[in-house]
């Protein structure tokens, strides 16, 4: 497959020449200053035209296929990539699978061949054009334009991820612009592969596009969600101007992608559109499992801001296709200058350091109770993990959407939420959730104890369902709610069992609790148990008791303590609420900023903090 610099003989890869920051691929560095081949008259049936270039993996010719008349881009893998017989036979094979992609935003692979020196080369399509970073050198496109791109080129790796390639080298000189506005991955499956891991410096990539499990070099840990952090900081750097991770050399670089949060975009530009900002943010998100799912799904994100945007693209430079099948973007009319600074560098009458509006945490400070309804506003901004385009951390989601549903056989019928004591299950429950949920559920929330957990779950049952008998005990109503009855038309009872380590401490022989709660159903009556990490094994065997299983992500879910940059986060917030600290972070002080470190290093026990 072609490497990123399948472009006019005039222009250069972007990774050697357009790209501020050098490459600190340990392939680059390791690259003898004569190792790239002479420019061939021929390779196997193809006649070569010229020498397009070279980057960390490879060397990339245009050559004329005179059987089917057609140019392609032909790539000779460098000599230290296939020392034997065996690393040829794996680069042949891996470059077979890429050919069977077909999708109109990956360049086809044509041809696999070997030279007469035992090496080999890939034939692919050959794209008239430049690459991304030479394409938008000039002008910084629009924020419609870049939820444009990174859509359009986020369905093309979800179309790879399902066929099991990932990419993992996404990054600007990657993705092709042809001269129609057309956008294409390259070099996929191509620019490194699970062997090449633990080698060398230990990482394999571009520094500065890596996620955090590749920096860490952890091989088994990479799939598609890998692919999705490059293509946040893709995203990042149309957005802003500038990458989100940067240092003097490659440690600087992989510590600030592994330890460091990006400064907000809005925090840069101000005029960015705040979903924009947290579909870019939550790309970037440290921990894969914080991130969008599958690329599909950042893709959806986009593609519902750009409905709600409009149509309308700013004037000049890159113009984006309307939605749809052959969406593209168009490369402008002048060509990028070698060797000048590409998108670190925004255009002259780009926003600069502009004052950011950036909405801080509005924090009521409760002591050690836990929030409530009342909180509710402020109360998610509280919370770490990824956001849904509705604002919704995924704590919260996760739950809401099996909570709301109504058929039965989609849902559970008891759930467990589970973290150790200090993790806010409680504030996420009557601050987060209950006050989100829609109106045809009916929360029943009830604080647990050793004695009368019953009692006061029949009582919230009465006060939300008045139409019950108030002569039935707690298994008869919830047996009555589930057939429908006493219950109002479309609506569900949830209900909720707090500090529920009270009640299995010491729970009766034949609790009526037991019976009562297998009149879930999951589609009239539901019950959500929150419980102290500590008693899992006591919360199994209840569960067991009920014949639940638990799984996780279906019925289950984990409540954690803070890492350490969210409740340096959350600190903070709390200071501004208490006049401590400015409100925008950027304004806070050299100290301000050094005794929030040394009192979150001091909260924190193996590298967590108690929320309270």
């Amino acid at each position: 497959m072609s490497d990123a610099t399948r472009n006019p003989p005039s222009i250069q890869p972007a990774e050697t020449v357009s790209n501020p920051l050098p490459d600190f691929s340990p392939e680059s560095a390791a690259a003898p200053p004569n190792s790239e081949p002479e420019c061939p008259v021929a390779i196997g049936r193809f006649q070569v035209v010229c020498k397009l270039g070279a980057g960390g993996f490879g060397t990339v010719f245009k050559a004329h296929d005179p059987e089917l008349h057609r140019d392609v881009a032909i790539k000779i893998p460098h000599r230290r990539h296939i020392e034997n017989p065996e690393d040829v036979q794996a680069y042949v094979n891996e470059a077979r699978l890429v050919a069977g992609l077909d999708h109109r935003n990956i360049v086809p692979v044509f041809d696999v061949g070997r030279t007469d020196d035992g090496s080999c080369y890939v034939v692919s399509k050959f794209i008239d054009g430049c690459n991304l970073s030479q394409a938008v050198h000039d002008r910084r496109p629009s924020h419609v334009e870049t939820a444009q791109l990174i859509s359009i080129v986020a369905e093309a790796l979800h179309y790879a991820h399902r066929r099991g390639l990932v990419h993992r080298d996404i990054k600007p000189g990657n993705i092709l612009v042809d001269a129609s506005g057309t956008p294409f991955v390259v070099d996929f499956g191509l620019a490194l592969t699970d062997d090449d891991f633990g080698k060398g410096s230990g990482y394999a990539g571009t520094p500065g596009y890596m996620s955090p499990e590749q920096v860490r070099g952890e091989s088994h840990r990479v799939d598609g969600r890998s692919d999705i952090f490059s293509l946040g900081v893709v995203m990042y750097e149309l957005l802003t101007g500038r990458r989100p991770f940067r240092g003097e050399s490659p440690e600087d670089v992989q510590f600030q992608i592994v330890e460091h949060d990006p400064r907000e975009p809005r925090m840069i530009d101000d005029s960015i559109p705040r979903e924009l900002e947290r579909i870019c943010l939550r790309a970037l998100a440290k921990r894969a499992r914080d991130r969008y799912t599958t690329a599909k799904d950042l893709a959806d994100d986009l593609s519902h801001f750009l409905s709600s945007a409009g149509s309308d693209v700013a004037a000049g430079g890159i113009s984006i296709a309307p939605p749809g099948p052959d969406r593209s973007i168009a490369a402008p009319a002048t060509a990028a200058r070698p060797g000048t600074a590409g998108l670190e560098t925004p255009p002259s009458d780009s926003p600069r350091n502009s004052p950011s509006d950036v909405r801080p945490i509005k924090v009521v400070p409760k002591g050690l109770r836990s929030f409530d309804a009342r909180d509710a506003d402020f109360f998610l901004e509280l919370l770490p993990g990824g956001r849904a385009r509705e604002g919704l951390p995924d704590s919260i989601r996760f739950w809401k959407s099996r909570i709301e549903e109504m058929d039965a056989d989609a849902t559970f019928s008891v759930g467990l939420l589970y973290g150790p004591s200090g993790c806010g299950k409680s504030s996420l429950i009557k601050a987060g959730l209950l006050p989100r949920l829609a109106p045809c559920v009916l929360p029943v929330y009830v604080e647990a104890t050793a004695t009368d957990t019953e009692s006061r779950v029949l009582k919230g049952l009465r006060k939300q369902c008045p139409d019950l008998n108030e002569g039935l005990n707690l298994a008869d109503s919830l047996s009555r709610l589930r057939r429908g009855r006493g219950l109002p038309t479309g609506c569900k009872v949830l209900l909720i069992l707090d500090q529920f380590e009270q009640w299995l401490h010491s729970p009766p022989e034949h609790s009526e609790l037991l019976a009562a709660l297998r009149q879930c159903d999951g589609g009239h009556v539901q019950c959500l148990v929150l419980v102290r990490d500590d008693f899992w094994m006591a919360a199994t065997r209840f569960m067991r008791e009920l014949e639940v299983p638990l799984l996780e992500g279906q019925n289950s879910a984990a409540v954690d303590l803070f890492d350490l940059r969210h409740a340096r986060r959350v600190l903070t917030a709390f200071g501004c609420a208490f006049g401590s600290v400015p409100e925008k972070h950027a304004e806070l002080s050299s100290e301000q900023t050094t005794f929030l470190e040394q009192s979150v290093a001091g909260l924190a026990q193996d590298g967590k903090v108690v929320s309270v």
